[in-house]
């Protein structure tokens, strides 16, 4: 398991403590805790892939860093929210006293639940874990050609669900129910079309 405060710190010659790691629906994992900025302790929170390495889409190069004021600032616990949200806790020191403090913030994972008002340009799968119910939903804003495949965790594409299919604008599914009879794991399904390229990884 990679921690911080293992190999390279993320500030030279300060400390680093770890106090939560939490697994996202992705594969990729958040780890929260503190780090001193050379001055004072801020809460920090580092996101790394599947295989341990820091995710370099996420804030400055895998890490995100808070402060509360110019004193000591210690996050202790991390919570996934199932809105797919991060929050970590902890306490914030002020000039006259110790507060309790919390920040949310947002990874940027398709858990899986629909929102009261979706954002029309994402594609989403519902609902995941993958299931006999389980369908890809995506908004096209002009007629294009659709392909839509599921990628297993090599890129290998282990079921085509769509291949150039012309489709109108507007909201559209496809039916995921033949996953069940894959193999355990990550898979990315990918949406194809004149728009652009859409992915979202998901779990079987």
């Amino acid at each position: 398991m990679v921690t911080p405060g293992c190999g390279s710190p993320i500030w030279a010659g300060t400390n680093e403590e770890a106090f939560g790691l939490v697994l996202q629906p992705d594969g990729t994992f958040l780890v929260g805790g503190y780090t001193n900025n050379g001055l004072d302790d801020d809460f920090m929170l580092l996101r790394y892939t599947a295989i341990g390495v820091l995710d370099a889409t996420f804030g400055n190069g895998g890490i995100v860093t808070t402060a509360f004021g110019s004193s000591t600032d210690r996050a202790q616990a991390l919570l996934l929210q199932s809105d797919g949200k991060a929050v970590l806790a902890g306490f914030a020191v002020t000039t006259s006293d110790i507060d309790v403090a919390l920040a949310r913030y947002d990874v940027g994972i398709n858990t899986g639940i629909e929102d009261l008002a979706p954002d029309p340009l994402e594609m989403r799968v519902l609902p995941s874990p993958l299931s006999d119910r389980s369908q890809v939903v995506f908004t096209l804003h002009r007629a294009s050609a659709v392909s839509v495949e599921l990628v297993d965790a090599q890129g290998r594409v282990v079921l085509p669900l769509l291949r150039s299919a012309e489709l109108s604008p507007g909201l559209h599914s496809v039916p995921l129910a033949a996953a069940q009879a894959l193999a355990a794991g990550w898979y990315t399904v990918v949406v194809r079309t004149d728009e652009g390229t859409r992915t979202v990884r998901v779990v079987r």
